[in-house]
């Protein structure tokens, strides 16, 4: 694990990283899938490309700079097809410093960001930015990506997820100073709490206009745009609700509802999907809690998905949360091997 100290050299910063190699393992589900029956594979298929339209939105949330990342990482990709010894060859990079992009990449793939998701510290590429600038040289697209993101993608600090400031930072909160006030961010959600607006599918923007004014922007995830004032918070601050947060993925989304609507098991799937869709379209999470409690009903299903801002663990508040889409298919053969076992437990545990 990576901790920042002052006497850190970019250098000495780089040999730590080293250390940390990702490992790539191989997910093998073709015969799980296989065994699924046609309505059951475009369900996990609609299913999967909502989860995978969710990607951006957890990107936003981790930091400003990832899905600037994302993109050069699939345009570098897109300009070799592939072909990484080509690009090499292309570029000049040698293979060495290929390999350190793609240990870089994989790792951002694996955690969805540039922050390590089990301790939400800043991870930084091993490629040195001399090269990286040479690989990006391959295209005019990855150019201009890497331009936009470069500062960030090398510099140390913030190094970790957290509170924002010097050592760390959170893309839950945007403008300068946005929690600085607990008094503000108390008054906040109290407000929020009075009005029946859940923190989890939101963030918070802080802006100070000409007029002198504070404004904070309670920024909610779903299809529909509109803002309304929410409250007075003072007599020179106040809150606005903002909706139209991640819209574009969210879109996305709701169309793979609807595609995997066509091809549910049963009338509680049908309505889980009803109430997804709807809790993501207008933002409302009464309508999303009413959909986990039809999700828990539905037991032992062929395809177990998972989706929806869920996890808090990445706020400094702990109160929003990160978005989360997971399909998964029940392996048969290890399914009945468990449940045998689960059925030894009393037996095998005094």
């Amino acid at each position: 694990m990576l901790q920042h100290q002052s006497e850190y050299t970019w250098m000495s910063f780089m040999i730590s990283f080293r250390m940390l190699q990702p490992q790539i393992f191989q997910l093998s589900v073709v015969a799980a899938f296989d065994a699924l029956t046609s309505s059951e594979k475009l369900y996990a298929h609609h299913m999967s490309r909502a989860a995978w339209a969710g990607t951006r939105i957890i990107l936003r949330q981790v930091s400003p700079e990832a899905n600037g990342i994302f993109d050069l990482i699939i345009a570098l990709h897109h300009a070799c097809d592939g072909q990484w010894e080509a690009l090499s060859q292309r570029t000049g990079v040698g293979m060495p410093d290929i390999d350190r992009f793609l240990d870089y990449a994989a790792t951002f793939l694996s955690n969805v960001g540039n922050y390590i998701g089990s301790g939400d510290q800043k991870f930084i590429p091993d490629i040195s930015p001399e090269s990286l600038t040479r690989l990006a040289a391959v295209s005019p697209s990855a150019t201009q990506l890497l331009d936009g993101i470069k500062v960030q993608l090398y510099q140390q600090l913030p190094n970790c997820l957290g509170v924002p400031n010097g050592l760390a930072q959170s893309a839950y909160y945007l403008g300068n100073d946005c929690l600085k006030s607990p008094e503000d961010t108390s008054a906040i959600l109290s407000a929020m709490e009075k009005k029946g607006v859940f923190p989890e599918n939101t963030r918070l923007r802080k802006s100070t206009p000409p007029d002198g004014i504070t404004v904070y922007d309670l920024l909610q995830a779903s299809v529909q745009q509109d803002e309304s004032d929410l409250d007075i918070l003072a007599a020179d601050k106040k809150l606005r609700l903002i909706r139209g947060d991640h819209k574009q993925e969210l879109e996305k989304i709701c169309a793979s509802l609807l595609s995997a609507s066509q091809n549910v098991a049963n009338p509680a799937q049908n309505q889980l999907l009803t109430e997804l869709h709807d809790s993501f379209l207008n933002g409302d999470l009464n309508t999303y809690r009413s959909s986990q409690r039809i999700w828990v009903k539905d037991k032992a299903p062929r395809v177990e998905t998972v989706l929806g801002f869920v996890e808090p663990y990445r706020d400094p508040l702990g109160v929003r949360a990160e978005f989360e889409g997971i399909v998964g298919i029940a392996d048969t053969k290890e399914t009945f091997v468990l449940r045998k076992l689960a059925e030894m437990g009393s037996r095998l545990i005094p």
